[in-house]
């Protein structure tokens, strides 16, 4: 135990102060000096599924999902609440050892080592005095969204000031960091019992269990191991088809606890904000004694016991699916296998996918519906739809788009009323920063209503997150929980333990006794009710069958008018037509004629240019001619012109010898 001392007159000492004195490393004060060991590398990164969470992607935009809507809330009651130092060195000394306690969650799926602050992570909330305000207090927090700038986690505390009310720690930590099972692992290893290194303990019934398959499967024969993976490969092949047609199938029938049919055909949206219903703690071994009196798993008490509180809830309201009979429901049934821990540091994270299962919301008794459940659950056990599963979310989904990813969300959510995750958590009382722990809770707000239920020191715990615009009145639904679990345990001589609700009664939330209704009472009430809606389905079908004949009626005349107004309108057609036609005719032959003008005008055209084009060439021809005329004229002219100027160059010559001998003469 941390040495932490509960007497008011020794000074508080500060929580960094009390961390140091028990850390037993230098890795452990590096931690509680807020920062990473030396050359210590960071958390693996994030898987496609957690990267889409810490995004808050994966629904389609249209859904408005909020950032709180990724965040696991579970809560730790105590009867007197730890003080903060001791708070503080708890989270310091183990949360903060995993490295994704102190790292920032990145959007490209990356892990960055941080400070801690604890003025941030720790967060003292008011104090309360009525149950009241402690769930009206719980239920803000749920809803607040985290920094995700700093570690993606937070730890609030909620003192209650009045007598015999229990005060509250909430853990609030985003999906991205680690599924349910993986979480309630972390809360186990936060008692002061345990010394170790901060990773999550794995002495969980639901791990262990898991282990122990594991060596079994490990220690068979060759022989056993081949048939065993010849079958398991045949049933895959079914199993593969039946996980991947979820998104395809029908939807479920309209009741009061869905949203309209249409708005989850079209997309689902998340709502303005939930409300969280808690189930008063109840005995595990009175649960246990049902399921072995049933012969069935404790699973599928649970499960049926929820069922039934559905139907209840519908009936109690007056919905009218359940007067008609046939009610068809489903549940996803989240399945998680614990992850090979390599480094003791980084041992957290996610390893879920989910499987439908069928409701029995048709059957009318509480054995009937537990047998139903327990048949579905068995098939589904016996089958390798879980493995299936988790592959395909692993391996095929984690590598097709973010758009395909999205839609088949929607579609898987909106053909489903409610997730169920039963969780096993520590069978024995912890101690947290020196106070024990009275009960714990695990609340996720979903697009569809959450059940989450976690055995814990020798009870069951259980809450139901719901759209409180959806499920009018929610608190109900733990009432109708509990009285049917009673009324199995009546049915199979199952004693009830003190305190326990009677069948019809209010939900005891103390350990005051209630007075159990005798059975033949409330068989005659359920026969009396029976006996009600019996009247109330043959007053609605009579009243259907004449509504029936006279929509018929109504039918056959709106028939009778609209041949009439179809005659009237394939004539008025037919006549468009004709005219349509007629003018189409008309403005085919004018645009005949049109073209015969265009192509005699171009004709006309054509000859007055090869007219011209006649008369250019003679004109041509001609002037080539004359030129031709002038030219031989020219070449003719000239000997004779030549002859003229040799005679007159030879006249010229004689009358200057002429001269010249008379000059001679005279001389």
């Amino acid at each position: 135990a941390l040495p932490i001392s509960l007497n008011p007159s020794v000074p508080a000492r500060s929580a960094v102060n009390m961390a140091m004195e028990i850390a037993s490393s230098a890795a452990d004060q590096a931690l509680l000096a807020n920062a990473a060991p030396s050359g210590e590398a960071p958390a693996a990164p994030m898987t496609t599924i957690e990267r889409t969470m810490r995004c808050n992607e994966t629904f389609p935009p249209a859904c408005k999902m909020p950032p709180s809507a990724q965040v696991i809330s579970g809560t730790m009651s105590f009867r007197r609440l730890p003080s903060r130092a001791a708070m503080e060195a708890v989270m310091i000394t183990k949360l903060v050892k995993q490295k994704r306690f102190r790292s920032v969650a990145c959007e490209d799926g990356s892990w960055t080592p941080t400070n801690i602050d604890p003025a941030y992570h720790l967060v003292e909330e008011p104090a309360v005095s009525t149950a009241s305000e402690m769930s009206q207090c719980i239920n803000r927090i749920v809803m607040e969204e985290l920094d995700m700038s700093r570690p993606a986690w937070r730890v609030h505390t909620i003192k209650a000031t009045a007598a015999g009310e229990l005060s509250v720690v909430v853990l609030r930590v985003h999906h991205c960091i680690g599924d349910g099972l993986t979480l309630v692992g972390l809360i186990e290893s936060l008692d002061d019992s345990n010394q170790g290194d901060g990773r999550p303990d794995e002495q969980n019934a639901l791990v262990q269990k898991f282990r122990a398959a594991q060596e079994q499967r490990a220690q068979a024969n060759c022989v056993t191991r081949a048939c065993r993976k010849t079958c398991m490969g045949l049933d895959a092949l079914g199993s593969f088809a039946s996980n991947a047609t979820v998104p395809m199938r029908s939807l479920e029938t309209e009741t009061l606890i869905h949203k309209p049919r249409e708005e989850r055909k079209n997309g689902l949206e998340f709502g303005n904000c939930r409300k969280v219903v808690l189930v008063p703690a109840h005995s595990l071994d009175y649960v246990k004694a049902i399921k072995n009196a049933a012969g069935v798993s404790l699973n599928d008490v649970v499960l049926s016991a929820t069922t039934g509180a559905l139907r209840r809830y519908c009936v109690a309201n007056g919905d009218a699916a359940y007067a008609q009979g046939n009610v068809k429901g489903r549940a996803l049934i989240p399945v998680s296998m614990p992850l090979p821990a390599t480094d003791p540091t980084d041992c957290v994270g996610n390893n879920f996918a989910f499987v439908s299962c069928r409701l029995a919301l048709s059957e009318s008794s509480p054995l009937d519906r537990l047998q139903k459940v327990n048949a579905t659950m068995a098939k589904i056990k016996r089958s390798t739809k879980g493995p299936v599963c988790l592959w395909m979310a692993n391996s095929l989904l984690a590598k097709a788009s973010l758009s395909f990813r999205q839609k088949s969300a929607n579609d898987v959510f909106a053909r489903h009323s409610m997730v169920f995750s039963n969780v096993p958590g520590p069978q024995g009382l912890l101690t947290i920063a020196g106070e024990p722990v009275e009960a714990v809770q695990a609340m996720f707000s979903n697009v569809i209503p959450q059940v989450i239920l976690i055995s814990y020191n020798g009870n069951i715990h259980m809450n139901m997150v719901v759209d409180p615009d959806v499920v009018k009145a929610p608190e109900t639904l733990a009432e109708y929980y509990l009285q049917e679990l009673r009324s199995m345990g009546d049915a199979l001589n199952v004693a009830a333990p003190a305190g326990f609700p009677a069948e019809g009664g209010e939900a005891a939330t103390s350990g005051a006794g209630v007075a159990a209704a005798p059975v033949e009472v409330m068989q005659a009430a359920e026969d009396a009710a029976a006996a009600k809606a019996a009247e109330e389905a043959a007053a609605a079908a009579a009243a259907a069958a004449i509504k029936e004949a006279e929509e018929a009626a109504a039918a056959a005349k709106e028939a009778e008018a609209a041949a009439a107004k179809k005659v009237a309108e394939e004539a008025a057609a037919a006549a468009a037509a004709k005219e349509a036609e007629d003018a189409a005719a008309k403005k085919a032959a004018e645009e005949a004629a049109a073209a015969a003008a265009a192509k005699e005008a171009e004709e006309a055209a054509a000859k007055k240019a090869s007219e011209e084009a006649a008369a250019a060439a003679a004109a041509k021809e001609a002037e080539e001619a004359a030129a031709n005329q002038a030219a031989d004229e020219t070449a003719a002219a000239a000997p004779a012109k030549d002859a003229e100027a040799a005679a007159a160059k030879k006249a010229a010559e004689e009358a200057a010898a002429a001269a010249a001998k008379e000059a001679e003469e005279a001389a």
